[in-house]
């Protein structure tokens, strides 16, 4: 390490230790980033991230970070345990690993699996290397190996095809959400047929005998998170297949639900209005009546006119 300017930035902490060489190339995926120092994040050091989008694409689909990087020789990174899983896809170039004091190669054309809560050492020796890399939210939804393993997949050049083309319109002058959405989907459509778990599969009996459970108790807390836990799916997939039965997502079933139940209420002559907010699952008048007239068209007062 004596020779500083070979370095644009380093970390070595309890955490982790990391070392940018200087010459790398990253381009982020999404804003804001979580995994370098923000200072260094400069078209200068050619690190760069996306204008920021209306909402989250990629968190909301399980993916915490993700980037394109082209390593220099002398980049090093050990990961101690994160409370996420680690996926890269190694493009060109080779990179060596350190799995259980037992040193790898990892060669492009395969995917590296890092699951949370493992530790794992890469270093680029020499040359260079180009990788797609995604940290992935530690949930229900996968079926990662116990342990860090380099994992060849028949999905490998869609998955990279996709993620390039995501790369591309995230950094496009007019880029559209609705096009980054929908790449979304399918990348997250592929990285589930790689890596995740064989799904239970719902019958429509099943989904409609729990309606009648929120029907005959809407005051109860249902949400999309733990329903879809309760069922074994993870809950995107589940609100797919609401959306498929109903023609509209888990939450909107439920405010649907309640709101039936509210103009029951009121058809039955109540007029305490916070009394049938209670009665439905709202703590005040005002959520009422917004999910009321979301669902019905007219405020409370305007019901019966």
């Amino acid at each position: 390490m004596s020779k500083k300017i070979e370095y644009l930035w380093h970390i070595n902490n309890d955490d982790m230790a990391q070392f940018w060489a200087i010459g790398g190339v990253q381009h982020y995926l999404s804003a804001p980033t979580t995994s370098m120092p923000k200072e260094f994040i400069d078209s200068n050091n050619n690190i760069i991230a996306p204008q920021p989008l209306p909402y989250d694409i990629l968190g909301e689909r399980s993916i915490k970070d993700a980037g394109h990087t082209i390593h220099q020789a002398g980049y090093y990174h050990s990961r101690e345990k994160k409370n996420y899983n680690v996926l890269m896809f190694l493009l060109d170039g080779k990179i060596s690993l350190k799995i259980d004091n037992t040193k790898k190669q990892f060669t492009a054309g395969n995917i590296l699996v890092i699951p949370a809560g493992t530790c794992c050492d890469e270093s680029v020796k020499a040359g260079k290397a180009t990788v797609f890399w995604l940290h992935i939210k530690n949930t229900i939804d996968w079926d990662f190996p116990t342990k860090p393993q380099i994992v060849t997949s028949k999905n490998f050049e869609k998955i990279v095809s996709i993620l390039s083309m995501y790369l591309e319109e995230v950094y496009n002058t007019k880029r559209s959400v609705v096009m980054l959405e929908n790449i979304a989907d399918i990348l997250m459509e592929l990285l589930r047929r790689t890596f995740g778990k064989e799904l239970k599969r719902l019958t429509l009996n099943e989904l409609d005998q729990y309606l009648n459970k929120i029907k005959k108790s809407p005051a109860k807390n249902w949400n999309r998170i733990e329903t879809s836990k309760h069922f074994g799916c993870p809950p995107n997939y589940f609100d797919k297949i609401c959306q498929n039965r109903f023609g509209m997502t888990f939450s909107k079933i439920v405010q649907d639900i309640r709101m039936k139940i509210a103009m029951k209420y009121l058809e039955n002559g109540e007029k305490d209005y916070l009394k049938i907010a209670k009665k439905v699952g709202y703590s005040n008048v005002s959520s009422l009546s917004k999910a009321f007239k979301s669902t019905c068209g007219k405020s409370l007062r305007n019901f019966f006119k």
